[in-house]
């Protein structure tokens, strides 16, 4: 929840001995719900909902120092406070209903917010924000993509969803051995080949690995992909997305140091100075360029294709270990300075741009193609998994790449190229073995093409139901890939009729470059509407993609279906023909 682990940023001008730090609950397989009665209807902001009181219990394990600096008010044995949230009664498809006025953009890089991945931008304090100011380098308030939105997070959940006020009761106990035992993850930190507690040990988390899909995305020419080399060309591109996370289960921080994240470019701290870091002024903030690499295909028969990643900030965004070796409070949950505390762990959630494969080139018009994805965390190590020595650098044999022909590393002075600095990385004394854990491999079944994530099974708890999902969709066989005649006016399927109750119908544009749908989520439709057997034939209308650049020259459309609930059987969708 942002409000607990970046709390210090909502606490701006509290001074010692106030203490209002970073919190975080435990992994949500620990959480404790016990439901209060039986499910009852009910009336909440004109919304009629089914709902049940539940209330919620965890037991967070930690140092008795860092609980004093997460909030001064647990210094005590039964100190408490509350934390109060204004939540969505019912959090399925949250964008889709209230779009962006409940999403904090503030610090993140443009164009990261999807409809999967809302849990990590939820933001009930964003209001109403006039445009930022363009000086301004990056995103530093909620709102920054146009349009803003036009009401705030809890006017857009009294309209399109209802709202509940939520208190969380933090309240400090009398350590109990017993009941750390029943709540303590892991039982104890990493052990390294020596047989004794490791320092720093990160290792990749495997279930968010697991959590892949396929998307669709438009490149432009001059698009940022193109810049940082994560795309293999500009156009429609095919993607496999994918999280990656990266906890840090030995007993001491993970520290990269401090970074000018949002500057002109200029060196200015150790690390950048060392070119560790290197300044991206498609992005306007420096990257870390060896958090890992990922690899998808036969490593065997040389037909894969492999991204590394650049990381933009190394970043603590959640606890992801419950003991007393892992702190509450900690340091590291801006990018201004980097690395990751014990028992924490950074999170490059799927949606992140860059974050994936480009598999455009891959074919799949007739079968599907299952394959290995690989990940390689800390391939170069330049994060230290052991005990560093902070005050040596070690010359490595990286070297930085130009960074832009219009002026060296963002610093309009400078007119040439400033690639070929030497990069160096801090000494570190690791323990053998160390690097074992950092590789992870993972089977992907790339699907057949036109299909992607809206036609996967749903498997997420973002909404699984209704015509904004965009999941457990499929194909229509006579709707691959259709033509519209007149790119960017209005057309429609005529007399579309179906078999069953209540089908969703989606249409979606398709790719002239792929000769396929683009199996879109429900923000990029052209049309999306529910079809029910007992209707009367009717026209569904949308506007015939228009053109994009030469080789998309617009025209081309699919058509997907489902049913309105997953649970119900997939109907029939027919339609007579595309006219006006």
């Amino acid at each position: 929840m942002n409000r607990l682990v970046f709390r210090p940023g909502y606490f701006r001008n509290t001074q010692p001995p106030q203490y209002r730090g970073t919190l975080s609950l435990t992994l949500e397989q620990f959480w404790r719900i016990t439901f209060l009665g039986p499910p009852r209807s009910v009336m909440i902001d004109s919304h009629y909902l089914i709902v049940r009181d539940f209330t919620f219990h965890v037991t967070l394990i930690t140092d008795s120092v860092s609980v004093m600096k997460s909030d001064d008010r647990l210094g005590t044995i039964g100190g408490s406070f509350l934390q109060n949230y204004t939540l969505p009664v019912d959090p399925m498809l949250l964008l889709q209903r209230t779009g962006s006025a409940c999403m904090s953009e503030d610090g993140w890089p443009p164009n990261s917010i999807t409809p999967e991945t809302t849990e990590y931008f939820y933001d009930d304090t964003c209001g109403v924000e006039e445009p930022q100011a363009p000086h301004v380098v990056g995103c530093q308030q909620c709102h920054c993509t146009h349009p803003l939105p036009t009401m705030s997070c809890v006017k857009a959940l009294e309209m399109f969803v209802g709202r509940v006020n939520v208190s969380l009761n933090f309240t400090r106990i009398r350590y109990n051995k017993t009941i750390a035992d029943e709540w303590r993850f892991p039982n104890e930190p990493s052990i390294n080949s020596f047989g004794e507690v490791a320092p720093v040990n990160i290792f990749e988390y495997l279930p968010d690995l697991q959590s892949n899909r396929v998307i669709y995305l438009y490149i432009e020419p001059d698009g940022c992909e193109i810049v940082e080399q994560c795309v293999g060309g500009s156009g429609w591109r095919r993607l496999l997305t994918f999280s990656t996370t990266t906890p840090n289960f030995g007993t001491q921080d993970l520290r990269l140091g401090t970074v000018s994240y949002f500057t002109d470019g200029l060196p200015n701290d150790a690390i950048t100075k060392h070119h560790i870091f290197e300044y991206s002024p498609c992005h306007k903030h420096f990257h870390f360029s060896h958090y890992g690499s990922f690899t998808f295909g036969n490593l065997k028969d040389q037909s894969n294709l492999t991204n590394s990643k650049r990381g933009f900030c190394l970043q603590a965004v959640y606890r992801h270990a419950n003991a007393e070796w892992s702190p509450l409070n900690q340091d590291y949950y801006t990018c201004s300075l980097q690395g990751i505390p014990a028992g924490w762990r950074d999170t490059y959630q799927s949606g992140l741009r860059c974050q994936w494969i480009d598999v455009t080139s891959i074919d799949t018009s007739i079968q599907s193609y299952t394959a290995p994805l690989y990940s390689s965390l800390n391939p170069d190590g330049f994060l230290c998994e052991g005990t560093p020595q902070p005050d040596t650098w070690v010359r490595t044999e990286f070297n930085t790449t130009c960074c832009s022909s219009q002026g060296c590393c963002g610093n309009s002075n400078e007119t040439q190229c400033c690639g070929g600095e030497p990069v160096d990385r801090v000494g570190c004394e690791t323990w053998e073995g160390a690097q074992e854990d950092n590789v992870s491999e993972v089977m992907v079944t790339l699907p057949l093409s036109g299909e992607g994530q809206v036609t996967e099974k749903c498997w997420n708890s973002t909404g699984s139901w209704g015509e904004k999902r965009d999941c457990g969709l499929k194909l229509h066989p006579k709707g691959k890939y259709l033509t519209c005649n007149k790119p960017s006016q209005q057309v429609a399927l005529k007399n579309v009729i179906s078999t069953d109750f209540y089908q969703v119908v989606r249409v979606c544009e398709a790719s002239i470059a792929l000769r396929s749908g683009l199996a879109c989520i429900w923000n990029d439709s052209l049309a999306n509407v529910i079809i029910s057997h007992k209707d009367e034939p009717r026209d569904v209308h949308f506007i015939c993609p228009p053109k994009r650049d030469s080789i998309e020259t617009g025209g081309r459309f699919a058509v997907y279906f489902g049913p309105l609930f997953t649970e119900l059987s997939l109907g029939d969708v027919s339609w007579s023909s595309i006219g006006q």
